[in-house]
């Protein structure tokens, strides 16, 4: 009963959010909706929790100096503060700059001129079936950001080069779509209210198992307020996610769209394809990615059928920043001919893209063979 209704729900939004975006695909940010309106209000009121906390400390100290358990307390409440704060998001990983990877930053500066903005500043490539586009600080405490490009070389090796066109619109497209889960005060907010949930959390024995009544409570209402701000700022993230394959649409086509999606809806089988490779004894380098991406590309077509039959049953989920993807499917299928012709893949030296990626692709490849062949010795 429950679930049906949760079904219920789920479904009416989905197709709210589903028509709202097709209404908005001229526009390339989203316009101000009393959701949005309220999860900015909210945000804001949260994101200053941290700095209120610390100004008792400041003022408890102040008033009553030069006592010593006041200031004590002052002190505590300060720190308490301080561990309040959304923690800053590092780039951890290798970054590979445009002197690393010319072809692939020669494409992507005709994608940003298309979409009006500016190319991503690096690249992850990883082995994730995969991509996505953040903002990482430039330096440890400077607030200077730049914008990173994920891309997963299982997802890469699996799309033909149109299609891949298209994922880089994709991606790039957050750059300009504001989408509130890679940017803003949505995902600060967030990571403040995550730290004042880590601080009142119950242990597994719950409130009567020897918690105190006012954690409960401070758990119960810290958890409502960041469902419901996770709820807005996910229904925006999906907005932003349909604008995205707009413009992945608009600048290498539709049909290529449409096909990428489809294969992304049949990941599985480049996660399943690895077994075929036990027992991981060779250095089979970037290969494994070949063999992963075919798995998708070359997968029997009864298969594909089944696999997106299985992802349009579960189209009505809204439970994440991704709108389902059979849906995302159905909104490109939607959409009316652009003015503008794609960007034509041969007009781009794939070629050139591939053998720039190649070290890093054997490199991660032999890695993982590795880790692969250690987890079977050890388990």
């Amino acid at each position: 009963m429950i679930d049906r209704l949760i079904d219920r729900w789920q479904e009416r939004h989905a197709d709210a959010l589903l028509a709202q975006a097709r209404r908005e695909v001229d526009h390339s940010k989203p316009r101000i909706t009393p959701r949005l309106a309220v999860g900015w209000v909210l945000s804001v009121v949260f994101l200053a929790t941290p700095f209120i906390v610390m100004g008792a400390g400041v003022v408890l100290i102040a008033v009553t100096f030069p006592r010593v358990l006041p200031i004590l307390v002052g002190l505590i409440l300060i720190g308490f503060g301080v561990t309040l704060l959304p923690p800053k998001a590092r780039n951890t990983d290798q970054t590979l700059r445009r002197a690393d990877l010319p072809a692939l930053f020669a494409l992507l500066d005709r994608i940003a001129e298309r979409l009006g903005t500016t190319p991503p500043d690096g690249v992850h490539v990883n082995i994730a079936f995969n991509a996505y586009m953040g903002q990482f600080p430039i330096t440890r405490w400077g607030r200077r950001q730049e914008w990173i490009l994920g891309l997963g070389l299982p997802l890469w090796m699996a799309l033909t080069p149109q299609e891949r066109i298209g994922l880089l619109a994709h991606e790039m497209a957050h750059k300009v779509n504001d989408d509130p889960m890679r940017q803003g005060v949505f995902l600060r907010a967030i990571s403040v209210l995550e730290n004042w949930r880590d601080t009142f959390e119950l242990e597994q024995e719950g409130l009567f198992g020897g918690a105190t009544l006012v954690q409960g409570v401070a758990a119960v209402i810290i958890e409502t307020f960041e469902r419901l701000l996770r709820g807005m700022s996910f229904f925006e993230s999906q907005r932003a996610e349909y604008r995205a394959d707009a413009a992945a649409a608009r600048t290498a086509g539709a049909a290529s769209e449409i096909s990428s999606l489809e294969k992304i809806m049949c990941a599985i089988l480049a996660e399943r394809s690895i077994i075929d490779l036990y027992p991981y004894k060779e250095d089979r380098g970037g290969r494994i990615f070949d063999h992963m991406g075919a798995a998708v590309s070359d997968a029997p077509t009864d298969l594909k059928v089944r696999l997106m039959a299985d992802a349009a049953r579960e189209k009505r989920r809204v439970d994440n920043s991704h709108p389902p993807t059979a849906l995302r499917a159905e909104f490109v299928a939607s959409l009316s001919p652009f003015d503008d012709a794609p960007l034509d893949a041969e007009d781009v030296d794939f070629a050139a893209i591939d053998a720039e990626l190649q070290p890093i692709k054997d490199a991660l490849g032999a890695r993982l063979m590795e880790d692969l062949y250690e987890f079977e010795v050890n388990r």
